[in-house]
Order: C-alpha cells, then sequence, then structure tokens
C-alpha cells in the first residue's frame, strides 16, 4: 500500500513513501535511539550502602564538609545525608549487568522526572558511576577520572 505524503518532495513532486518502509524507518530510528530502560534490576553486587569517596567533578565530599550515602536495594537507590541521615533522595533503577559496559538507568522521580542514563563498575572494591543529567544521553565509555566513586560500608 502506497501513501502520499506532504513531504519530503523533490522539486516541488510529492513522493509516494510505502506505509511499510515508514514503519521500517520508524522503528531503525527507535531501536537506534538510547531511550529505553533495561529490564532488569538485578545485581545483588550493587546491594548494600555505598559512601561517595569522589564526586563526578573528581572532588572528596569530606574535603568540602559533607558526606552523602546511596544505598541499593533491589529496585531503588535512597541518597542520604552521612551527617544526619536524612534522605535527599530517592528513586528506582534499572541494570543491565550483561552490557559491556554495565548499564545503569537512574528513573529519578522526586527531586527532577527524569531518567539519568548511565554506565557503572565495580573494581577493587569501588563502585564507579558516570550518569548524565538532565536527559542527556548514556556515556559510551566509562572514565576512570570522571566517573563518581563510592567505597562499601563496611558496617553493611
Amino acid at each position: 500500500m502506497w501513501a502520499v505524503t506532504a513531504t519530503p518532495t523533490i522539486g516541488g513532486s510529492t513522493i509516494l513513501i510505502p506505509y511499510s518502509l515508514k514503519f521500517a524507518l520508524l522503528v531503525i530510528f527507535i531501536s537506534g535511539c538510547d531511550a529505553r530502560v533495561p529490564q532488569s534490576a538485578n545485581d545483588p553486587s550493587l546491594y548494600g550502602t555505598w559512601h561517595v569517596v569522589r564526586t563526578p567533578e573528581g572532588r572528596n565530599p569530606s574535603e568540602i564538609g559533607i558526606s552523602v550515602h546511596w544505598t541499593f536495594d533491589k529496585s531503588h537507590i535512597t541518597v542520604t545525608d552521612g551527617k544526619s541521615g536524612e534522605t535527599i533522595s530517592q528513586s528506582t533503577y534499572r541494570v543491565d549487568a550483561t552490557a559491556s559496559p554495565k548499564r545503569i538507568d537512574m528513573l529519578i522521580d522526586d527531586i527532577e522526572k527524569e531518567i539519568r542514563p548511565g554506565l557503572y563498575r565495580i573494581r577493587n572494591g569501588k563502585l564507579q558511576i558516570m550518569f548524565n543529567v538532565g536527559g542527556g544521553s548514556r556515556p559510551v565509555k566509562l572514565l576512570d577520572d570522571e566517573a563518581m566513586v563510592f567505597v562499601r560500608d563496611l558496617n553493611d
């Protein structure tokens, strides 16, 4: 079946594009977008409380007088102030632990409403996460000097 469309045009003439081609192009476009959230939230190596020891800007939180903890359970991340114990944020997350590098998507729904796509790894007892804020795309590579770094709470 053919459909007449007002665009695109060549030399002022309307081009006929079959519906099947339009559908195929849409599928290719959607599959090329990295906005989907992986279907798994199961990587037990993340579970527990992690202390932030380096911010994405490369700063040590204790040097600027703050303490931040991220606690991962099966499907939630709770961010707390390490000094007062007050909850700063709580969000859901999903991972694709089979991808290389591993992928994490944080679904923020309290401070802001957005998906923060990222990458993560646990190496030498440290959790490293890189993610984009404000609707950015997933980082392509996990860079040591740009990743947020966490150490596990020894009481956990």
